[in-house]
């Protein structure tokens, strides 16, 4: 027998913006991304727009604070932390006289 979930559409935005932020974490951990992070960057600055827009009465009624602040400078800092690494990865390859193909 099925459970019946009853799910509310707060409680499954914020599931599902729980998920874009690990995404985003992981991510900026990563060395090599598929796609531009300045793009990605202004892409989840968007997001986060427009969920505080459409949501955030919503969800301070209910008692959830999310720190604007801390989101933006998350949001900001990731092509900084990505490219910081990458060239460190570029320098250590350049020490090492190997040969870095890039597609």
């Amino acid at each position: 027998m099925k459970p019946d979930l009853q799910i509310s559409p707060l409680q499954y935005h914020t599931a599902v913006g729980k998920v874009w932020v690990e995404m985003a974490r992981n991510l900026a951990d990563s060395l090599i991304l598929p796609f531009n992070l300045t793009d990605y960057a202004d892409i989840l600055s968007d997001l986060s727009t427009t969920l505080l827009g459409n949501f955030g009465d919503l969800m301070r009624s209910k008692g959830i604070e999310i720190d604007t602040g801390n989101l933006d400078i998350f949001i900001s800092e990731i092509p900084v932390v990505v490219y910081s690494k990458w060239h460190k990865v570029i320098n250590v390859f350049k020490k090492s006289k190997t040969v870095l193909h890039l597609c």
